[in-house]
């Protein structure tokens, strides 16, 4: 009797089946930092579930993006197979000279750059009056296009606005801007806005100074609050040696909460007005030429 059980026992595991075959690996996917023109973690990944776990995107947008010759998030690009440099550098996602050179304007007046969570990406942003809409929606959707989606500015408040915001996107080319003109307060931790160096103020730039930040009163102005004073006059300095644009220091002062606060401008002086007409008229809108002195 024990001699038949161990026969049928035998039968039994004759009958069991060893799998031999490897797991399934599915296809390859190349993912290309656009930042840094290499690929992430510098070869392949065997499927696409593999990516998924390591940069934590969704399956389904990995698949959107395969092949569909477009940017995701401005950071990769997701192939089924191996780029060359040549299709890699059809990928330039860096601003246009002239977004650049608006941005800059918008930066020596009120615009700001907001940095990113993640420290990876910045993004432009704007407040304006209300009465600067036609402003706000020529940046939008005209001269910013590039780096703004299609929204509406937002209005503050919503129910009766007396202002106006609007941002561009996330981008890690405004990253580098960032860190061209913000430092860190520790103080206050904080990024300030200062005045980056060398100075870069093209025609255009200065022109959207003007448009965003600029008046009018027996004189051309720019206005420069959040500039510290020797700031200021580095900005004074570089437009005379620059453009020949001779202008002084305007001193502002009022009280806020009992504080003395002090601000500081540039006043074009009278023998520049011109100048600086033919310098910038071109480069604003019309419905701005009466920061010009232009009626």
């Amino acid at each position: 009797m024990k001699e038949n059980k161990i026969n049928n026992n035998n039968n039994k595991l004759s009958n069991i089946t060893i799998n031999t075959r490897k797991p399934r690996i599915g296809k390859k996917l190349w993912v290309y930092n656009i930042i840094t023109m290499k690929l992430v973690n510098n070869k392949p990944y065997n499927s696409i579930s593999e990516c998924n776990r390591d940069l934590n995107i969704e399956r389904k947008t990995i698949n959107k993006y395969i092949n569909n010759n477009k940017i995701y998030k401005y950071k990769y690009i997701f192939s089924n197979k191996l780029l060359d440099n040549n299709i890699l550098n059809q990928y330039n996602i860096n601003i246009s000279d002239k977004a650049r050179q608006v941005i800059i304007g918008e930066l020596l007046g009120d615009g700001h750059l907001h940095l990113a969570d993640n420290n990876q990406s910045a993004r432009l942003e704007w407040a304006f009056s209300i009465k600067a809409l036609p402003y706000v929606n020529y940046l939008k959707f005209n001269i910013l296009k590039e780096l703004c989606n299609d929204t509406l500015p937002t209005p503050y408040p919503k129910d009766n606005p007396r202002h106006y915001w609007f941002s561009t996107k996330f981008r890690p080319d405004l990253l580098e801007l960032h860190k061209k003109w913000y430092k860190y307060d520790n103080i206050n931790n904080r990024y300030i806005k200062t005045l980056p160096d060398p100075l870069d103020i093209s025609p255009i730039a200065l022109g959207h100074w003007l448009m965003g930040d600029g008046s009018y009163n027996n004189a051309v102005i720019l206005c420069t609050d959040i500039f510290t004073k020797d700031e200021v006059l580095k900005l004074i300095n570089y437009l005379y040696y620059k453009y020949n644009l001779d202008s002084n220091l305007l001193v502002i002062k009022y009280k806020l909460n009992n504080n003395l606060i002090i601000r500081y401008r540039i006043r074009f002086r009278s023998n520049s007005t011109h100048k600086i007409r033919l310098l910038i008229k071109e480069h604003i809108l019309p419905e701005f030429y009466y920061k010009l002195g232009i009626n």
